[in-house]
């Protein structure tokens, strides 16, 4: 009789509990059913920007391929730089943007300084953007080795061998050997580091090369250009003059000097013995 007693009272006190706090349970309904429905909207608006986002930055990489297969390549690139600001693409465009111009600007600084440290100063420009705001290792990496050799051919020695340093520890593979960028690195950041090389970067930092002097059309530089006439003569004659008589010419003897004969043409006809003169 105890233990039923004992029951009772406790499915008294379990319909107490749930009869008080039914109540309270009414009152979390609707905020917990709010934010389940948040969450649920939140979820589709996520997927809808990723799905946008994709579907933009594969229209961004097409422009990036199509830029290359231009003959001018470096207005392409700067249009995919503007048009896609925001991309990863937009990144490597500028990547390869800096590359060729920094190249360009390398050429020029051995035969005209001034345009050569223009293009320079730009490729500089493109890559610290790059360097500021790129998160993929490989384009940082890349970025800091054009920056090198920007800074290399600025004759600035210092500068670049620290960019080399800089992709030396960053280019490493799983074992903890150099790639080949980070090899390439390696090798450019030594060379840097010997002083014959430092005093001849600071030699050529004291040049002031020129343009060469025209050819003036005949190959040799320096020398004055040629003075072709354009009002050449007319053809002259060639004809041969009237009043010569050839006809009245006799023809070759038929017997050379010792008794040779000549060979006669199988179509040519014989021609007569001439008579004796006394």
């Amino acid at each position: 009789m105890k233990s039923e007693k004992r029951h009772e009272l406790q499915k008294n006190e379990l319909a107490d509990w749930i009869g008080s706090n039914a109540g309270s349970a009414g009152d979390y309904f609707w905020p917990v059913a709010g934010g389940i429905i948040v969450a649920f909207a939140a979820a589709i608006g996520i997927a809808w920007y990723l799905s946008n986002r994709d579907s933009a930055s594969a229209a961004a990489w097409d422009k990036y391929y199509q830029a290359f297969s231009e003959r001018e390549r470096e207005p392409a690139l700067k249009d995919v730089v503007t048009n896609e600001p925001n991309s990863l693409a937009a990144l490597w465009a500028k990547q390869s943007y800096a590359d060729m111009t920094r190249s360009k600007g390398a050429n020029l600084m051995f035969v005209e300084r001034a345009d050569g440290e223009t293009k320079l100063k730009e490729a500089e420009e493109a890559y610290k953007e790059i360097l500021a705001k790129a998160r993929d290792p490989f384009l940082v990496t890349r970025a800091q080795f054009g920056m090198a050799r920007t800074q290399e051919s600025l004759c600035r020695p210092e500068r670049a061998r620290e960019y080399y340093e800089m992709v030396v520890k960053s280019e490493k593979d799983s074992s903890g050997n150099l790639t080949a960028l980070g090899k390439a690195a390696d090798r450019e950041a030594k060379r840097l580091a010997r002083k014959d090389q430092v005093e001849l970067i600071a030699w050529f930092a004291t040049q002031q090369p020129k343009k060469p002097a025209p050819t003036g059309g005949h190959g040799i530089p320096g020398l004055p250009p040629l003075n072709v006439p354009t009002d050449l003569p007319e053809r002259p004659d060639f004809s041969i003059p009237g009043g010569l008589n050839l006809d009245s010419v006799a023809p070759p003897p038929a017997t050379a000097p010792g008794g040779i004969e000549f060979p006669k043409p199988a179509d040519a006809p014989a021609t007569p013995k001439e008579e004796a003169k006394p």
